[in-house]
């Protein structure tokens, strides 16, 4: 019987590859310009969602620093 993923151990888990691997926003990037029929799309998705959350950390620290320095 094939193990469940929830009971494989940390210790089996092999952190080797770290640093030889590109950061999922680079590699995508790479990628959808070889295959860009299959992962613009994906790839506008991404962007927009990375905006999206960017915008909701900032703007209130923004504000806050402009209320801060127009007192």
């Amino acid at each position: 019987m094939p193990r469940s993923p929830l009971r494989i151990s940390p210790c089996a888990i092999s952190w080797s590859h770290i640093h030889t691997r590109r950061p999922l926003p680079g590699e995508l990037e790479r990628r959808a310009h070889v295959y860009p029929d299959e992962l613009t799309a994906l790839l506008a998705e991404y962007h927009a969602v990375y905006l999206a959350a960017r915008k909701t950390l900032l703007v209130p620290r923004v504000m806050e620093e402009i209320r801060r320095l127009g007192s």
